[in-house]
């Protein structure tokens, strides 16, 4: 209506997200991303022109420990440079080191665990929020942005560890193994599909639990089963797998068409 003084909206702000570690948290970073963008912020791919600077971190080992701590200096020293920058800190040496990490770099505006990356919205506009009880487990409805080339995406389909391996830190940081429902991980790799992806690559601390924890025998074989049937879906990988968890079961359907061969190398003798 003319004369109608209707307030604009003021423009999110820009984001920046570095992502440390194996190709899970990489998922993790995608979902995060899609949240952001559900909430209307921007992404920049340069951390120094970004509003909001986000680090997904690991913190399985010595060296990865190392690079989450170089990544966060650097964006400790950015802020420097632009006070207003805020920074969040998020992943698994969050999870694992928290308390120490916020002592020595109360630069960092925000810490989230492995359990929160649901939470990120409200971690990067200063907002209290309900901390998860266990690791956050993506799903077909979490919204995502792909960052892969578009042609092939990872494809998460089970959280944390059950092994309890004494060299692991694996249970510790994410808890006991969980596997997302078939249905889910299926319904997600259409959604891939539609978007233009054509190879899937499965991703999990140990595929060849996958199910174990839901009661489900040759729980990686039933789901492969599911996922060969997927339209325009021409390449199938699966990732992280134990050696002796592998059954006759898994290795037949390991021979469909769209699964990738792992098994027709010649031995050289």
């Amino acid at each position: 209506m003319p004369g109608l003084n209707v307030p604009r909206s003021r423009p999110k702000k820009s984001v920046a997200l570095i992502t440390l570690g194996c190709a899970k948290n990489l998922v993790d970073s995608e979902v995060m991303l899609g949240f952001l963008q559900q909430a209307g912020y921007r992404f920049v791919l340069q951390p120094r022109l970004a509003d909001i600077l986000v680090l997904n971190t690991c913190g399985f080992i010595g060296p990865a420990k190392e690079e989450a701590e170089q990544a966060i200096l650097k964006a400790v020293r950015l802020k420097k440079k632009r006070p207003e920058k805020a920074i969040v800190v998020t992943g698994c040496y969050v999870q694992r080191c928290a308390e120490e990490l916020a002592s020595r770099y109360p630069e960092v505006d925000a810490w989230l665990g492995v359990a929160d990356f649901d939470k990120i919205v409200p971690a990067v506009e200063g907002r209290d929020f309900r901390c998860g009880k266990r690791t956050f487990l993506c799903s077909h409805t979490s919204p995502r942005v792909v960052s892969t080339p578009r042609s092939w995406a990872y494809l998460k389909i089970s959280e944390g560890c059950s092994h309890r391996c004494s060299f692991c830190a694996i249970p510790l940081i994410k808890g006991p193994y969980r596997s997302r429902p078939v249905e889910s991980i299926v319904r997600e790799a259409e959604e891939l599909a539609s978007l233009g992806v054509r190879e899937v690559n499965l991703v999990s601390q140990d595929s060849t639990s996958f199910g174990r924890d839901r009661g489900i025998k040759e729980g990686l074989a039933g789901l492969l089963c599911r996922l060969v049937e997927v339209p325009r879906i021409r390449w199938i990988r699966v990732l992280y797998g134990y050696p002796d968890e592998v059954t006759e079961p898994l290795l037949e359907v390991m021979g469909e068409a769209p699964i990738c061969s792992y098994l027709d190398i010649p031995f050289q003798h």
